[in-house]
């Protein structure tokens, strides 16, 4: 978490977030940890999501989770990306960074192949590229 906001001012970006858990459950890990701060859903409509995202640096947060339909905005408006943001053009979190710049993330893919790994010892994660059908 970033030292540049206290408390702590986090969002969840999506539209729709209404159905979203994410406040009560991170609400409660703020309150359990005695961290200073709030979680809040942000419904953005995805016709004003480009516009939304070009203003990141203004927005007084310390972090964004992003989920559908906008992970692919997320990438395109962050100053820097981490290696599986880069290579899925995808960003399900954001980090508001102490020089006003905001950094992208993908926790999602390597998530995934962490359980993976956990579940199935033995499995071959290492074997190449994959396709994923659905959604």
């Amino acid at each position: 978490m970033s030292a540049r906001r206290s408390p702590a001012m986090l969002a969840l970006f999506g539209d729709p977030v209404s159905h979203s858990l994410s406040p009560v459950m991170h609400n409660a890990w703020l309150q359990d940890a005695g961290i200073p701060g709030a979680y809040a859903a942000m419904r953005i409509p995805v016709k004003d999501v480009a516009a939304t995202f070009r203003n990141l640096r203004e927005m007084d947060l310390t972090g964004a989770n992003v989920t559908i339909p906008h992970k692919e905005e997320a990438a395109k408006a962050a100053d820097r990306l981490d290696e599986a943001a880069r290579a899925l053009h995808a960003v399900n979190t954001l980090r508001w960074e102490e020089d006003g710049s905001v950094s992208g993330f993908n926790t999602d893919a390597p998530g995934l192949i962490a359980s993976l790994d956990a579940a199935n010892l033995g499995w071959r994660s290492q074997t190449g590229a994959a396709v994923v059908v659905g959604a």
